[in-house]
């Protein structure tokens, strides 16, 4: 990731400890163990992805897009857990007390009016991008099972597709798909609120294959396939309800 990136990383990671340690000293007397009949979990909420190379200046050409280099995701998203706990051999592991897999799907949208907020020159251009992925999450530390604050690693694998819309200077109206690999690292921390709901804060570190854009219409290739980077990082603020 590029260094502005990595120094937002280690902000959050300072504020994540901080809300953690809050969050368990509000929950610690409030929440009512659901024990581990709770196995299934879902979770939706704000998810906020930071290209490393700004999207809409890969596609357009425009300096003004230089800094545009973000897409969110508000509740356009949806993810399914099946948590169980790390029982090797029947035995308890101090480290890694239970582990999950799942699935997921996030849209994420941006456009020049909202990535820009200032008037410039910039094109008219839209951008909508779908995640699928399955992932595979390690709880440590603490039993997701019976502790109010619960730290995970974890890394999930899958593919994305989506599209520019966009109004070249012209007049004429383009419609450019994509599509391609993705894998992700992550880590962060679920804080249970409730009985059978709480809040997660995780960072992901994204990695994507390059992918080919299915036309050029400001002709940023020079006649070649126009290749387009989707690497980068995301913050996720999410609610999760157990059952």
């Amino acid at each position: 990731m590029l260094p502005q990136m990595k120094k937002i990383c280690l902000i959050l990671i300072c504020y994540f400890g901080a809300m953690s340690i809050l969050f368990a000293q509000f929950a610690e007397n409030r929440v009512a163990r659901a024990g581990s009949a709770s196995t299934m979990q879902m979770h939706s909420g704000l998810m906020n992805m930071g290209f490393s190379d700004s999207v809409f200046k890969q596609f357009t050409g425009d300096g003004d897009f230089s800094d545009a280099k973000s897409a969110t995701s508000f509740f356009t998203n949806v993810a399914w857990q099946s948590l169980s706990p790390f029982r090797p051999g029947g035995k308890k592991v101090d480290l890694m007390s239970a582990y999950s897999y799942g699935f997921e799907f996030y849209r994420l949208s941006e456009s020049t009016g909202t990535v820009l907020m200032d008037n410039t020159t910039a094109p008219d251009v839209s951008l909508e991008v779908n995640y699928w992925s399955v992932n595979l999450r390690g709880y440590f530390f603490n039993d997701p099972f019976e502790d109010s604050v619960q730290p995970f690693f974890g890394g999930g694998w899958g593919f994305f597709d989506g599209s520019f819309s966009s109004t070249t200077s012209d007049g004429n109206s383009h419609n450019t798909s994509f599509r391609g690999l993705m894998a992700y690292r992550s880590f962060g921390v679920q804080i249970a609120l409730g009985e059978t709901s709480g809040l997660i804060m995780e960072l992901r570190e994204i990695s994507t294959s390059k992918v080919i854009a299915s036309n050029d219409p400001f002709n940023q290739a020079a006649g070649e396939d126009l290749e387009l980077d989707f690497n980068g990082g995301m913050i996720n603020i999410t609610g999760f309800f157990r059952f």
